[in-house]
């Protein structure tokens, strides 16, 4: 395995240094990942099981609130694209 990438199970998620030159900006970062997933699961967990057929919805909507920043932020964006 190579130092700039990190291979889990199922895909290469993500690459450390994008253009190679080693000085870490404007790459994607495995800490990124990493962050969505530790939040997705806090919030996943309080619904005690999500069935199957469902789960890719309770998905988007953690990558929702992972993306679009604060409460305020969220409500701001969803009052935008209902045209309120």
């Amino acid at each position: 395995m190579d130092q700039a990438s990190v291979r889990y199970p199922l895909a290469r998620l993500a690459r450390l240094d994008d253009d190679g030159d080693g000085d870490g900006d404007g790459e994607n970062h495995i800490n990124g990942i990493e962050n969505f997933w530790s939040q997705a699961k806090r919030v996943l967990r309080k619904y005690n099981g999500i069935p199957k057929t469902t789960f890719p919805l309770f998905l988007k909507e953690c990558e929702f609130r992972f993306n679009y920043g604060t409460p305020k932020q969220q409500l701001k964006t969803l009052k935008e694209w209902a045209g309120i």
